[in-house]
């Protein structure tokens, strides 16, 4: 997903899922261990992810409004998050760099007003996870 709300720690996902009335895509218990293409990971802390936006990893302010109106819609189920002591939240939006070649110099993206403010209130941080968009190979 190119947008997703991260929330990790000492918590059981059913629970937190649950208490926010949200119905997770991925959940990692305390404890576990996950084979990763880097080998075991053991998880110090419960993960749950809930997708936000679907968009295109190239349309960035697609995903914002996405995630604006996602906060907006579950935004009294997500107060519970602000209570919760040990937790952290996290909206990550996962999208390619327009580094793409020698005539790009700078790279300009935008959080609008209306998702700090909604994020803030949550405790919700915003995190931007730009990724390489391979060119397909010519020949």
């Amino acid at each position: 997903m190119p947008c997703v709300l991260w929330i990790s720690g000492d918590f059981n996902t059913d629970t937190l899922a649950e208490s926010i009335r949200l119905k997770p895509y991925k959940k990692i218990e305390k404890g576990e261990v996950i084979t990763t293409k880097d080998g075991p990971k053991k998880y110090e802390h419960a993960l749950c992810g809930f997708d936000v936006s679907n968009k295109d990893f190239t349309d960035f302010q697609a995903m914002v409004g996405d995630a604006v109106s996602f906060l907006e819609t579950n935004f009294n189920n997500l107060q519970a998050l602000a209570e919760m002591q040990g937790i952290t939240a996290r909206l990550d939006f996962g999208y390619f760099s327009t580094f793409m070649d020698t005539k790009i110099v700078a790279q300009y993206d935008t959080i609008p007003f209306q998702l700090s403010r909604l994020a803030g209130n949550l405790r919700i941080d915003i995190e931007l996870s730009q990724y390489w968009h391979a060119q397909p190979s010519q020949g």
